[in-house]
């Protein structure tokens, strides 16, 4: 998928570059890329708005599918 290169705008680019980014580390860290995306959109707003730590949404600092076993 080539999508980024049309990007219209250099900032919507770098958003872009940013979601593949993390998207590709989290199937690197062992992650299904869908799974993870899916519980850190979730759990973001909720901290943003508390002011809260996000780091430990990271895929690198989260055991793959320990998100998902609820």
């Amino acid at each position: 998928m080539k999508n980024w290169l049309f990007s219209d705008t250099e900032a919507g680019a770098q958003s872009s570059a940013v979601l593949y980014s993390l998207t590709e580390t989290a199937k690197a860290c062992g992650h299904n890329q869908y799974n993870w995306l899916t519980q850190v959109l979730t759990e973001l707003p909720k901290r943003l708005a508390d002011h809260q730590a996000f780091d430990d949404l990271l895929p690198w600092n989260i055991v793959p599918d320990s998100l998902y076993k609820k």
